[in-house]
């Protein structure tokens, strides 16, 4: 029997993604927008946290430090600088940073090595070391649970707690998962929607809720990558209602009852064949006047992943080089993810 991984909200019937602020009081790093909603049958949504991009293409660098800082300055310059290449996409000089930013830190500095590690394993999973982030997972853990026992200043008890226990099922479940097997099925529990030859993809157009013709366009263009890889067995088209559709995908609004920092939500109707799935994404604004093109790409991202638990991919990948990673930065599918839909739908 499988096990479920409560920190990923692996449910059987509700899925969702966060992209969380940072989670104590001193946590630098900005992990994108808020989000939530639909209708939901049984359980809990997936959370997930996500970035966009690509492999890292600049060298890992790090740029001179003043020396008249001080050592947890200077360690906050480190993880500023970090964040930055990450965001740029360059995973292994935040990797470098990370590291120098740990290695001022005292050992009794216990919530700011948490962030770090925690940071730090992100860029680890994304370029496929996964070992590495394992033991970052671990370290990150470790240093939140030592962080609530010490009653340190500074340290967000619910968020501290919340991520200590998260974390602690994230490292179980990972020791059991093969992130290099050609497919994750095993490491999921999968659905299908209901047999048709098209499925039709309905994309809100209200003010309140919805997008507008360019990003619907956008939206849509994210989730047909689904259909575009050799032997995909879905097929797409955008449709003019919601009432007949097999996914409605709307804008999640304040009024939305989500987790906290969450960035996007998939609810599906039924258990082993799905009726109707219902995808919540987080957007600034109807139109993309408002939207820099980093915040595009990160809605591009978004609307991939949620595609995928949409179309049945109940849970999600243990390697940060696949789509369905619950932190996956990708903004195209991996062979895994091709292979594993092919398998649901065979």
């Amino acid at each position: 029997m499988r096990s479920r991984l409560q920190l990923l909200r692996f449910p059987s019937i509700t899925l969702s993604r966060t992209l969380g602020t940072a989670l104590t009081a001193n946590l630098l790093f900005q992990l994108y927008l808020p989000t939530e909603a639909a209708p939901s049958q049984t359980t809990q949504p997936i959370a997930r946290q996500t970035r966009t991009a690509s492999p890292p293409t600049a060298p890992a660098t790090i740029p001179p430090q003043v020396s008249a800082l001080t050592a947890a300055q200077q360690a906050a310059k480190y993880k500023e600088q970090g964040e930055a290449a990450y965001e740029a996409k360059n995973y292994a000089l935040a990797v470098a940073c990370y590291s120098k930013a740990l290695s001022l830190l005292p050992h009794d500095a216990a919530n700011s090595l948490a962030d770090l590690y925690y940071v730090r394993a992100m860029a680890n999973d994304v370029t496929g070391q996964y070992q590495r982030a394992s033991a970052d997972w671990q370290a990150a853990r470790d240093n939140y649970a030592k962080a609530l026992l010490g009653s340190q200043a500074g340290v967000n008890v619910t968020f501290a707690t919340s991520y200590r226990d998260e974390l602690t099922e994230l490292l179980q479940w990972r020791a059991t998962q093969n992130p290099s097997s050609p497919d994750y099925c095993d490491s999921i529990h999968t659905k299908r929607l209901a047999p048709g030859s098209v499925l039709k993809v309905y994309i809100s157009q209200s003010m309140k809720s919805g997008f507008s013709p360019e990003l619907r366009t956008y939206i849509f263009q994210a989730m047909n990558l689904w259909c575009q890889f050799p032997g995909s067995p879905i097929r797409m088209e955008l449709w003019p209602t919601q009432y007949d559709s097999n996914i409605i995908v709307q804008r999640a609004s304040a009024d939305d009852p989500m987790n906290i920092g969450s960035a996007g939500q998939t609810s599906s109707y039924g258990r082993e064949l799905v009726t109707k799935s219902y995808v919540n994404l987080s957007a600034p604004s109807y139109d993309n006047k408002e939207m820099s093109p980093r915040a595009k790409e990160q809605l591009f991202n978004l609307a991939l992943h949620e595609t995928g638990h949409a179309l049945g991919i109940d849970g999600h990948s243990p390697s940060g080089l696949d789509v369905m990673y619950f932190k996956s930065p990708l903004i195209k599918l991996s062979d895994r993810d091709a292979n594993t839909i092919r398998k649901i739908y065979q």
